[in-house]
């Protein structure tokens, strides 16, 4: 499958959005393209692509790699077992990043692509808009909580069908 959205921001087009989807009985493998159009292309000049592969189960999403190519560098990921083995990040990170990898293996963290399609997973069979995951960036890690919206706050970002 694929999906391209051309994105407006205060009526001006910014940014145009590639996804390439395949989905076999057992793999995934995901393509991502963004980057800025029309003046915030002439002001920002920003691209960016994203690649995930893995393997997909009944109960389970395995990942096996990921990378990820912005102008300021690029980040690789490559998995054992659905486990972070080595995130050699360019140019290097400063950060002691032995130490986050194995932080990132312990928490059983994903790469962006694939913690976007475990949630979305989830929630697509039925286990509603509960899911907790941790996401690994090559440098941090970051918690991920989906709830349902109560109303009660207004919603982070809002998105028009």
């Amino acid at each position: 499958m694929s999906l391209t959205y051309d994105v407006d921001a205060i009526g001006n087009p910014a940014v145009t959005a590639h996804f390439d989807l395949t989905f076999g009985p057992d793999i995934y493998d995901m393509v991502v393209m963004l980057h800025t159009i029309d003046v915030l292309d002439w002001m920002a000049d920003w691209n960016m692509s994203m690649a995930a592969r893995g393997a997909l189960t009944n109960s389970a999403l395995t990942p096996a790699s990921y990378s990820e190519v912005q102008r300021k560098g690029g980040l690789k990921i490559v998995y054992a077992a659905g486990k972070i083995v080595s995130a050699p990040m360019t140019p290097p990170s400063v950060r002691n990043q032995d130490e986050e990898v194995v932080e990132a293996a312990r928490t059983n963290a994903v790469d962006l692509l694939a913690l976007v399609l475990a949630t979305l997973r989830s929630i697509n069979e039925g286990h509603g808009c509960d899911y907790h995951s941790i996401l690994y960036d090559g440098d941090h890690l970051f918690d991920l909580a989906v709830t349902p919206y109560t109303g009660s706050a207004p919603p982070l970002l809002a998105v028009k069908g």
